[in-house]
């Protein structure tokens, strides 16, 4: 009974990585929109694919895991097709839908989808061809996949990469939480682009640790909004100013810029 479920669950983890493969495939649609310079940034996205999107992949496959229990042979397999080409499809929409309005689905989006969809979105009898293309495709890779790795199951390779990923998670967080708290454009520009990625911030932590200094902080976005001032509008502008806004940054002197309390004055 155990023996059959670990091999079902090794199954599944064959199957898993090679999904996260095929993620990592799709996601690459969003590179193009994050441009990323440098080896801080290249290195930075690195670990968002590696953390992240790799989290998305392992929690869209926890139920099948658990679904090992009570179903196993030809059942299973079925599910876990249709399973897994409902979440690639997902991702790979998001994509679409991200290239062609600079935003992800959510829940609403998905509504007027389903409910208002011709209304609301226009579809050509080609794009619906290539749709019911890319769904059958879809199910036929991923129904292969299942089929092959029912014959051989790299188990390995499988923890390894979920290691892998854990740790990875754990470092584009901390390092997101760091850029935030310098105000590193270079690093917290890029979430907007990723799906359902909500990093981790922690100004006040490090400033009650002492690691980071409010003041120069303050300095350094306030002599950013005056350079941006003195630009002009420049093509991104409402980027610059939806990421001022979502770091904290205000111009009251009662809350302080860059997300970090005021100082306190002395009263005489």
């Amino acid at each position: 009974m155990i023996y059959r479920l670990l091999y079902r669950w090794r199954w599944l983890g064959a199957w898993t990585l090679a999904n996260l493969l095929l993620a990592w495939v799709i996601s690459l649609r969003y590179v193009g929109y994050i441009q990323p310079e440098g080896a801080e940034q290249w290195s930075y996205l690195l670990m968002v694919f590696l953390g992240h999107l790799s989290l998305l992949v392992w929690l869209g496959a926890l139920p099948m895991f658990l679904l090992a229990t009570l179903l196993r042979g030809t059942g299973l397999w079925l599910i876990t097709t249709l399973w897994a080409s409902g979440l690639q499809l997902l991702l790979l929409l998001d994509t679409f839908v991200y290239a062609q309005y600079r935003f992800h689905l959510s829940g609403f989006i998905l509504d007027l989808l389903l409910n208002a969809g011709g209304d609301v979105f226009s579809f050509s009898w080609v794009a619906w061809a290539l749709a019911v293309g890319g769904v059958l495709g879809m199910l036929a890779v991923q129904g292969g996949l299942g089929l092959l790795f029912k014959r051989r199951q790299p188990s390995r390779p499988v923890g390894a990469m979920l290691v892998v990923s854990l740790l990875a998670l754990l470092g584009v967080h901390g390092w997101h939480a760091w850029a935030d708290a310098h105000y590193d454009r270079d690093i917290t520009s890029m979430t907007r682009h990723v799906p359902v990625f909500y990093p981790a911030t922690a100004k006040r932590f490090f400033v009650e640790k002492g690691w980071v200094d409010p003041q120069a902080v303050r300095d350094r976005v306030d002599l950013e909004a005056t350079k941006g001032g003195a630009q002009g509008a420049g093509p991104d502008l409402p980027f610059r100013a939806a990421e001022l806004l979502a770091v904290g940054v205000s111009r009251q002197p009662a809350a302080g810029a860059g997300g970090y309390p005021a100082p306190r004055r002395a009263h005489s």
